[in-house]
């Protein structure tokens, strides 16, 4: 069974890395891609907040962050030139990446995570945390963490 490789990005230089580094293999494992993005709506949004658009229409707040994160995720793809005969899904999930990536990681519908990571080391690692290394340490599946790009 061909691979289903499991990308969570965050748009930044580090996930293009880590995007191009999982297409890489999947086209060589004759594998494909799941995209994932989280978002989390401003807490007044999740009370029904409203917005009126260029057009005088009405929206709600959750529905324009829905629409930026989907024009985002759109952009970062064109942005990665990936392969166009690679096979690609894309999702956008509400909630925190660190749990939503684990709890896609238990579903058994994928073979391994590709992910970046930042790098941060000493005190800003401690301030800040890491996404990419709690699930490298939790995830039930595989992970393989793509370096920040070093700059020269």
């Amino acid at each position: 069974m061909p691979p289903e490789i499991l990308v969570p990005l965050d748009y930044s230089e580090t996930s293009l890395n880590a995007l191009q580094f999982a297409a890489f293999l999947a086209e060589k494992l004759g594998g494909a891609l799941t995209l994932l993005h989280f978002w989390e709506a401003p807490p007044v949004a999740r009370h029904g907040m409203v917005a009126a658009g260029s057009s005088g229409a009405k929206r709600g707040l959750t529905e324009m962050v829905i629409e930026q994160a989907e024009n985002e995720l759109t952009s970062f793809i064109k942005r990665a030139q990936l392969p166009p005969a690679l096979p690609v899904r894309h999702e956008l999930r509400e909630g925190n990446a660190l749990k939503e990536t684990l709890a896609a990681s238990e579903t058994g519908q994928y073979s391994l995570i590709v992910m970046g990571t930042h790098g941060h080391t000493g005190l800003g690692h401690l301030m800040l945390g890491s996404v990419a290394e709690r699930v490298v340490r939790l995830s039930p599946i595989p992970v393989i963490s793509v370096p920040q790009p070093k700059s020269s």
